[in-house]
């Protein structure tokens, strides 16, 4: 389209997790994405990549081939611990050469109910992270019409916000 591009994903991405498992492939399926990805760049403001919350090949791959990530999470211990994780193969990339630079700018805490305590417990577990620039709690919407236009609304408007803090509107 005139504005933006997009590639979805596709079962064909598990495939090929499986398929780069395979010693003949795995040092240079890392690099598939960026390779392919560097071409473009000069033609983009933005790519961004959706990946599954796992640490396979393809999520690896889409980690070197960024500048920075968004972490959608949610207040809650198994993503805490997933968050962890995913900071940990951030330094591993890092300490490898694979991507120096690779930082996460952003982390959006999802589906946060400021009324529980225990999303205020954690939410504070996770914005004293280090190393990460921008911070924003995207409050779970609750109305008793689930198609209201109003309710939806607030939502795209508080991720608005976020980008908005992060300077990707101006």
């Amino acid at each position: 389209t005139k504005y933006y591009d997009i590639i979805s994903g596709s079962l064909a991405t598990t495939k090929a997790d499986r398929e780069f498992q395979d010693d003949q492939y795995r040092f240079n399926a890392y690099y598939l994405l960026k390779g392919q990805l560097d071409k473009v760049k000069g033609e983009y403001d933005f790519i961004l990549i959706d990946t599954p919350p796992t640490l396979a090949i393809m999520t690896q791959n889409c980690l070197i081939a960024s500048d920075s990530l968004i972490v959608p999470t949610q207040a809650d211990s198994l993503c805490i611990s997933g968050l962890s994780n995913l900071k940990n193969q951030i330094d591993l990339i890092k300490s490898q050469t694979m991507n120096k630079t690779l930082y996460i700018e952003g982390l959006l805490l999802v589906k946060f109910q400021e009324r529980t305590t225990l999303n205020r417990i954690l939410r504070d577990e996770l914005f004293e992270m280090e190393d990460i620039r921008y911070r924003r709690e995207i409050e779970r919407i609750v109305s008793d019409d689930s198609s209201s236009i109003v309710d939806i609304s607030k939502g795209y408007e508080r991720y608005a916000r976020f980008l908005l803090e992060m300077g990707y509107y101006r």
